[in-house]
Formats: structure tokens, sequence, C-alpha cells
């Protein structure tokens, strides 16, 4: 189980510099093996162009 912070979500979803990192990431985990806090969705849903 990885606690995935809100930072490694913003940085894919708003194509920063590791972004590619976080992709090959996310497609190695599981879902079942990702969660985040219950601060990540709100904060990303503030920090994410609309």
């Amino acid at each position: 189980m990885f606690l995935l912070d809100t930072n490694i979500w913003l940085e894919r979803l708003l194509g920063q510099g590791q972004a590619e990192v976080v992709a090959e990431l996310l497609d190695t985990l599981s879902p079942s093996d990702m969660c985040m806090t219950d601060f990540t969705l709100p904060k990303m849903s503030d920090e994410c162009p609309r």
C-alpha cells in the first residue's frame, strides 16, 4: 500500500517537470495499492486548471 501525496497527483495533472516519472509510477502500481488522504481530492480541484 502506498500513500500518494497531493503533490504527486498535482505533478502529473499539471504536467510539471516530473510528470513522466509520476506517470510511470501510476502505471506500475495497482489501483488497490494506492491511497490518498481526505485532503487530496479537494486540493486537486483547487489547483487544477479549469
